[in-house]
């Protein structure tokens, strides 16, 4: 129950905030070419039509629902004789007759997955060896974080990318690795830069097996995201736009003027702050770090420094400037970051209060 309250607020933050870049009356939207109906269409730009996993499975139950069921669906009404898709959507397009049964599908998906990542980061701290009291507070705390994390942009397939990378780890800390390989096959079809978060999983791997195999391993689920990220460029290669989108100019103006992290505002959760890229989080965030590395097991180190290697060149080659969302090779160093911390906490709190960590 609390995995889904939190959840739910998290989404609301997020889908408050972007909705899914459709029109809305609160966005300009019309004008975003990465806006869901595009994306559904197969017409968005490169590298927004790449991220095909929700769109292509909203598209397929579409297709299998038969037009009256849709037809009545789309004119229910509630008691109060108010249609129940104005009252439960602002976006216009979910009052499409050709796009609302796919928005409702991509909205329920997009929450169903908030919840599953909240899920899946509590099952990874529980298997780090920490105890269930600090496995729920890091979980809910970080998916509580995550709508300040899209202060720049946000998308649907962010918490699906959350919920894979978490369990991707998962897997390489406990499971046989041959699981990696659907789940790298679904990742990379949801984002095409999953295929660059594989080799971090090595040092995780390389912990249970020998190099030779865990070299293996690493090759294999490269090789399954490659595939997946191959005929999606082959599918949409007639599409505008490119692979990756070109910041970095941008990103060495905004570094080199920190006044620029002060604007524009940001709102979420409905109050209007910073935005997630200011002088203050990056205060927080140099704390915990400081504070937590060294609660953190020698795989988890070795696995944040590769991943630190390759994604913040990539953030600030590729990423829009303050996007902290595009770290997110970074969400599992960061979650289990919290998860020691609070532990820390904890034990402090029992040793203070005289009472046992069970107990505390």
């Amino acid at each position: 129950m609390v995995f889904f309250i939190v959840s739910s607020a998290s989404f609301f933050g997020f889908y408050g905030k972007w909705h899914f870049r459709d029109a809305h009356p609160d966005l300009d939207a019309q004008a975003f070419s990465g806006s869901l109906d595009k994306v559904l269409d197969g017409t968005a730009p490169r590298p927004f039509v790449y991220r095909q996993l929700l769109p292509m499975i909203a598209n397929g139950i579409d297709r299998a629902t038969p037009e009256t069921l849709k037809d009545r669906l789309f004119s229910i009404t509630t008691p109060g004789g108010h249609l129940l898709r104005e009252r439960l959507f602002v976006a216009t397009l979910a009052q499409d007759r050709h796009y609302f049964f796919r928005y409702w599908i991509i909205y329920l998906l997009t929450f169903f997955f908030s919840f599953a990542s909240t899920c899946a980061m509590y099952f990874l701290v529980r298997n780090m060896g920490y105890d269930p009291l600090v496995a729920t507070f890091s979980s809910a705390f970080f998916i509580l974080l995550m709508p300040f994390f899209m202060s720049v942009g946000g998308y649907y397939y962010d918490y699906v990318e959350l919920t894979f990378l978490v369990l991707a780890v998962l897997i390489a800390l406990r499971f046989y690795w041959g699981w990696l390989i659907p789940l790298a096959l679904l990742a990379a079809w949801n984002k095409e830069s999953f295929l660059l978060f594989v080799p971090c999983l090595y040092p995780l791997l390389r912990m249970k097996y020998s190099r030779q195999m865990a070299l293996v391993a690493t090759a294999a689920n490269g090789v399954a995201c490659g595939l997946v990220v191959f005929l999606l460029r082959i599918r949409y290669a007639q599409n505008p736009g490119g692979t990756v989108q070109f910041h970095m100019f941008a990103q060495i103006l905004y570094f080199l003027n920190p006044l620029r992290m002060l604007s524009p505002l940001d709102s979420t959760y409905g109050i209007i702050f910073l935005p997630s890229l200011n002088p203050i989080s990056l205060v927080l965030i140099f704390w915990i770090v400081w504070n937590g590395w060294k609660s953190l097991p020698i795989s988890i180190r070795r696995f944040s420094i590769v991943a630190s290697i390759i994604n913040i060149p990539l953030f600030l080659l590729f990423c829009s400037p303050g996007e902290l969302r595009n770290l997110s090779f970074l969400y599992v160093p960061f979650l289990l970051l919290i998860a020691g911390l609070a532990h820390e906490l904890q034990s402090k709190n029992a040793s203070f209060s005289g009472k046992t960590p069970e107990i505390a």
